[in-house]
C-alpha cells in the first residue's frame, strides 16, 4: 500500500483509489486514470514501472482529482513468449481501455497490423491474412509509379523510427491487386490485396488475424489501429496507436453508404476516429478470444468531427473476392 500525502495550494490531501491499473501510456509514461480525492491512501501496481511511481492533480471543475504515473518504455516490457497458435491471437495481450482520442498501443499487440511504406516512408496500413498476403485498401494503391522497388510492407512494427530491430520483418511486394470496381468518387470495393515477394515468419512479433465469420452489430465494440495521425492535418505519432470504438447506424444518413459492403464506427462523444495514415487497416471485433478482421480503413469526413463516424469496408461482403485474389496472385 502506497501513501501519497501533498500539499498543493495550501491544500492537503491524501487519495483512496483501490485497486487502479496502470493502462493509460502517453509520452513515454503509463498511468492510472484520473480519480477524484477522496480520502488516505491508494494502491498501485507498479510491475510495469521503470522508475518511481508519481501523481499528477488537475482541477477541471472547481474539484481536484488526480492520476498516478510512472515512466514506461522498453525497459519495463516483460519477455515476449510464444503466441498461442492460430489467427488472431497475439503473444502480448493488448490494452482493453478506451489514432484519434485513442492512446497509444501495447507494443506487439497486434501482430497482424503491417506499415505499407514507399522508400521508407509510412502512408498506410495493412493486415496480413496470411503469411504472403495483406489486406488494405484500395484508394491506397492507385498510384501505380509506385509499384516498383521502393513499394514495401513492414511487420512487427511498434515504433517506426524503430525499424531497424531484430522482430521487424521488411517485405518487398511481389503483386497488388485492386478491386475493379473501386470507385473513388463513392469509395465503394476499397479493398485490394498485396502479395509479398516472400513470406513472413510467423513468430511472437508477427501472426495473421482471422478472417470474419459473423459481423459485429450496431453497438458492439470494435477496435482501430494505426500510426494515422492524431488529428485532422496534425502530425503522425511514432509509435502505434489504437481506439476502441463501437458499430453505428448514422452513416447512411451522412454518406453514400452501402450497409451491405461497409461498416460504420465511431464514438458517441466524437472524440475517437481512424485519421489519416490509418487508412488501410484493421477494423477488429474479438470473439472467443480471437481477433476478427472485420473492417478496412476507408474514409471519413476529416477525422472525429460530429455526427461524421469512419466508413470501414465490410470485410465479410469481400471474402470469395479475397478468396478468388489470393488464387489468382497465387497463380493457383
Amino acid at each position: 500500500m502506497l501513501i501519497f500525502p501533498a500539499t498543493i495550494v495550501f491544500v492537503t490531501f491524501a487519495v483512496i483509489v483501490s485497486g487502479q491499473k496502470l493502462e493509460h501510456i502517453e509520452n513515454g509514461k503509463i498511468c492510472t486514470g484520473w480519480q477524484a480525492v477522496t480520502g488516505t491512501s491508494v494502491s498501485v501496481d507498479s510491475s510495469v514501472c521503470s522508475g518511481a511511481i508519481n501523481y499528477e492533480l488537475t482541477k477541471p471543475a472547481g474539484t481536484y482529482a488526480v492520476r498516478f504515473c510512472c515512466p514506461y518504455g522498453a525497459t519495463t516490457l516483460r519477455p515476449i513468449g510464444p503466441a498461442q497458435a492460430g489467427c488472431g491471437r497475439a503473444a502480448v495481450a493488448p490494452l482493453r481501455t478506451r489514432i484519434v482520442g485513442g492512446q497509444e498501443a501495447t507494443p506487439h499487440s497486434w501482430p497482424w497490423l503491417v506499415s505499407i511504406q514507399y522508400y521508407g516512408s509510412h502512408f498506410c496500413g495493412g493486415t496480413l491474412i496470411d503469411s504472403q498476403h495483406v489486406l488494405t485498401a484500395a484508394h491506397c494503391l492507385q498510384d501505380k509509379t509506385m509499384f516498383n522497388a521502393g513499394l514495401t510492407v513492414v511487420a512487427g512494427l511498434h515504433a517506426r523510427s524503430k525499424a531497424n530491430l531484430p522482430e521487424v520483418q521488411r517485405k518487398s511486394v511481389a503483386t497488388v491487386l485492386n478491386h475493379a470496381a473501386y470507385n473513388d468518387d463513392t469509395n465503394e470495393n476499397d479493398v485490394a490485396i498485396i502479395r509479398l515477394a516472400s513470406p513472413v515468419k510467423i513468430d511472437s512479433y508477427v501472426n495473421v488475424v482471422c478472417l470474419p465469420e459473423r459481423d459485429p452489430v450496431v453497438n458492439d465494440n470494435v477496435m482501430v489501429v494505426g500510426w494515422g495521425t492524431t488529428s485532422f492535418g496534425g502530425s503522425s505519432p511514432d509509435s502505434l496507436h489504437q481506439a476502441g470504438v463501437v458499430i453505428m447506424d448514422l452513416c447512411e444518413q451522412v454518406y453514400f453508404y452501402d450497409d451491405n459492403k461497409q461498416l460504420c464506427a465511431g464514438n458517441h462523444q466524437y472524440t475517437k476516429d481512424s485519421c489519416q495514415g490509418d487508412s488501410g487497416g484493421p477494423l477488429m471485433y474479438e470473439v472467443d478470444g480471437k481477433w476478427i478482421l472485420s473492417g478496412v480503413v476507408s474514409f471519413g469526413d476529416e477525422c472525429a468531427k460530429l455526427d461524421r463516424p469512419g466508413v470501414y469496408a465490410r470485410v465479410s461482403h469481400y471474402l470469395p473476392w479475397i478468396q478468388n485474389a489470393i488464387s489468382s496472385l497465387s497463380g493457383k
